[in-house]
């Protein structure tokens, strides 16, 4: 119905669908490095594939990276950023890295972390139902998707629309009575 989802929504239904076509999947809970940090919560849902290794695979987690991690630290490239993930016992840590920088500690910026347990759907729904009660999720409407097959990227925060071309944003200032409008031309679905 091109509503779209978060994490628990679009990383479960493309867990299922890998699931579906024979891929070893499995559904991992992940703590929000994002500032400010929430370690307290298991407030995401990320995808643990298995192919030749096993790889992250989110789909889940606005924008971020776009193609699978492998979990053994070595920096993917995705066309946008580079983004890697590193094994602190018991916690493997996803981090985006500054490109413009050396790489060192400060050049990482952290976005979750989780542990390698495998969880079932059902325990991400007291989680969601708190996000719902009340979060930034629900504080703040917004939106964001891919365009076409690259990195360009369309973004809908409460008052601007930002669009990333060949690596450029843009931004648009957006009054809250076209917010509704702005939703359906880019997002083609009801609010």
């Amino acid at each position: 119905r091109q509503r779209g989802g978060w994490c628990f929504e679009n990383n479960g239904a493309f867990g299922w669908l890998l699931e579906q076509v024979g891929f070893e999947v499995s559904y991992m809970g992940a703590f929000v490095l994002l500032d400010p940090p929430d370690t307290t919560h298991m407030s995401h849902l990320c995808l643990l594939v298995t192919i030749d290794q096993p790889y992250l695979v989110d789909v889940g987690f606005g924008d971020s990276f776009i193609r699978p991690l492998p979990i053994t630290g070595e920096s993917v490239h995705d066309g946008n950023a580079t983004y890697r993930i590193t094994y602190d016992a018991p916690w493997f840590n996803v981090a985006e890295l500054n490109d413009s920088m050396a790489e060192t500690k400060s050049s990482l910026r952290p976005l979750y972390r989780f542990e390698r347990i495998t969880r079932s759907l059902a325990d991400f729904e007291g989680e969601s139902e708190r996000l719902q009660a009340g979060s930034m999720f629900t504080d703040k409407p917004f939106a964001t998707r891919l365009l076409g097959e690259g990195t360009d990227r369309v973004t809908l925060l409460a008052d601007r629309l930002k669009i990333r071309r060949n690596g450029t944003w843009t931004e648009t200032a957006i009054a809250e009575d076209q917010w509704a409008a702005t939703y359906s031309d880019w997002f083609g679905g009801q609010t």
